[in-house]
Formats: C-alpha cells, sequence, structure tokens
C-alpha cells in the first residue's frame, strides 16, 4: 500500500485505486518532511 497524491482532486473521497491512500498533493507535500522513510502508519477507519 502506498500514500500518494493525485492528479485529479476531484475525484478524493470515491474509490479509484487499488488500495493505495490518495491524498490531496498539498497535504502530501505538508507530511513529506514530518514521517520519516519506513515509519509506522496506522490506518483508521473513521
Amino acid at each position: 500500500m502506498y500514500i500518494h497524491g493525485t492528479g485529479n482532486e476531484a475525484s478524493l473521497g470515491c474509490p479509484s485505486s487499488m488500495g493505495c491512500i490518495r491524498m490531496a498533493n498539498r497535504d502530501v507535500i505538508a507530511i513529506y518532511g514530518e514521517v520519516p522513510l519506513g515509519a509506522l502508519v496506522v490506518v483508521l477507519d473513521n
């Protein structure tokens, strides 16, 4: 599973990947420097 941005932010919230977590590009940029490579990420259904 990957966490990545998208070229079509209007599609966020609609299933359109094979299990990846798509985020707004600005949000990916914001967390990039905060989360080290290999960090454990816990995904919660909220």
